[in-house]
C-alpha cells in the first residue's frame, strides 16, 4: 500500500500560513485526494474558519497548538486517517504559529505511523518585517521553524525593500536552503507536494511566482551512490526533483524519487503507474532563471 505524502506549512504568528493554504486549496489543481489538518492556538480554531475551500476534508485538532500538548491527539488522528476508506494520497498540515515543527515531524517516526506516511515537504513562511522584532522564546521558536524548513518562503516582500531581504538572507539562510520570495502566500502547489498532474493547466486566481521545469530520462539502472551525489550538488535554485528511478541491485523494483530542498527519499512505488522496466524519468523544478538544459547536462555527467 502506498504511503501518504505529508507536507507541513509552518511559520510564526502572522507569517501568512492560512493565506498560503487558501491559495493552494483554491487553485484549480486536483486536490481531491488531499486531507487538510489545520490548527490554531486556543479553544476556537480560527484558522479552520478562515479556510474558504469546501472541496477538501479538513480535520481541526483540538486543545491548542500542534506540539507536545496535543501530540497524542495528532498521533490518534494520523492513525485514523491511515485507516480511512478511501485512503487519501496526501496530507497537508498547517501548524500553529507557536508550534515547533520538529515536534510534529517526530510524530511521524512512531513505529505505528512509519508504514503509512512519509514527509514530502516542510515549508516555513517568514514575515521578515516582524522577524527581527521577536525576542527571547519567540525568537528561539521562529529560528527552530527556520531550521526545519526544506523550502523557506519569504512572504510579504511587497512591504519591505531589497536591502532588508538581503540582510535577512545573509544572517539566516543556510547554505543548502531553498528560498522563494512571494507576497500574499502565493506558492505553486507543485512545490509543496507531488500532484501527478500537468501544472500548465492550473489557473490560480492570483499568479504564483514563475518557475522553470526540466525533464531528464535515461534507460537502464544507475548507481544509487552516484545518483545521490549528483542530486546533492544541485544548486539552491532547484526546489524539487521527482519521478521514477531504476537502481543497480534493485532492477526488479519500481522506485519513486522525491527530493524537496535537501530532503531526498526513494520509496517503493505501489501506484497503478508503477513499472519496474520504465527506466529513469525525473522532473526538475526550479526558479524562473535556471538554465535547465545546462543543469541537466551537468546532472548527466555526474552519473558517469
Amino acid at each position: 500500500m502506498a504511503k501518504i505524502a505529508a507536507s507541513l506549512i509552518c511559520g510564526f504568528l502572522g507569517a501568512g500560513k492560512t493565506s498560503l493554504l487558501n491559495y493552494i486549496l483554491n487553485s484549480s489543481a486536483d486536490l481531491s485526494d488531499t486531507v487538510v489538518m489545520v490548527n490554531d492556538f486556543g479553544a476556537i480554531n480560527v484558522d479552520a474558519e478562515l479556510l474558504i475551500s469546501a472541496e477538501q476534508k479538513t480535520i481541526a485538532l483540538s486543545n491548542g497548538c500542534l506540539c507536545c500538548s496535543v501530540e497524542d491527539d495528532l498521533i490518534g488522528q494520523l492513525l485514523l486517517l491511515s485507516q480511512s476508506k478511501p485512503r487519501p494520497k496526501r496530507l497537508l498540515i498547517e501548524t500553529s504559529g507557536i508550534a515547533d515543527p520538529n515536534r510534529v515531524l517526530h510524530c511521524f517516526n512512531y513505529p505505528q505511523l512509519q508504514p503509512h506516511y512519509y514527509i514530502d515537504a516542510v515549508l516555513t513562511l517568514v514575515d521578515i518585517e516582524q522577524f527581527n522584532d521577536l525576542e527571547r522564546d519567540s525568537r528561539q521558536l521562529a529560528e527552530a521553524q527556520l531550521c526545519a524548513a526544506d523550502i523557506l518562503v519569504l512572504n510579504k516582500i511587497d512591504l519591505i525593500g531589497a536591502e532588508q531581504i538581503e540582510d535577512f538572507l545573509g544572517q539566516w539562510r543556510f547554505p543548502s536552503s531553498r528560498v522563494i520570495q512571494t507576497q500574499w502566500g502565493r506558492v505553486a502547489a507543485e512545490l509543496i507536494f507531488d500532484l501527478g498532474h500537468d501544472p500548465s493547466k492550473d489557473k490560480p486566481q492570483q499568479r504564483a511566482p514563475a518557475f522553470s521545469r526540466g525533464h531528464w530520462q535515461r534507460p537502464g539502472p544507475i548507481e544509487g551512490a552516484k545518483l545521490q551525489q549528483a542530486l546533492s550538488q544541485l544548486p539552491a535554485e532547484v526546489y524539487r526533483v521527482k519521478g521514477w528511478v531504476q537502481l543497480h541491485g534493485r532492477e526488479g523494483e519500481a522506485l519513486v524519487l522525491q527530493q524537496v530542498g535537501q530532503r531526498l527519499q526513494i520509496l517503493s512505488d505501489h501506484s497503478p503507474q508503477a513499472a519496474p522496466g520504465r527506466g529513469n524519468q525525473l522532473v526538475f523544478i526550479g526558479a524562473e532563471g535556471v538554465d535547465m538544459p545546462q543543469l541537466l547536462e551537468r546532472f548527466e555527467r555526474g552519473l558517469v
